[in-house]
């Protein structure tokens, strides 16, 4: 298995019979979008873009965060 890129990781997922890499990268800017769209399509704990936006947390704010290292995420 190649080794992964820079900023990546890999991450080692045990499913009951089989096992799976998943290789996930530090989030970048223009992942915002995907991530809102994670954030706002969960069951539990479910808040929807208007929501967030109520907290000051836009796709503009998300980007911006992680931009400037005060806000981390893993993206597939």
């Amino acid at each position: 298995m190649p080794l992964p890129e820079p900023n990546q990781r890999l991450v080692h997922h045990r499913n009951y019979t089989k096992e799976a890499l998943i290789q996930v990268r530090i989030a970048h800017p223009k992942d915002a979008s995907e991530l809102f769209k994670v954030r706002t399509s969960v069951r539990e704990n479910l808040l929807t873009v208007e929501e967030t936006a109520t907290l000051s947390i836009t796709h503009a704010s998300l980007a911006a965060m992680i931009e400037s290292g005060d806000g981390t995420g893993l993206v597939r």
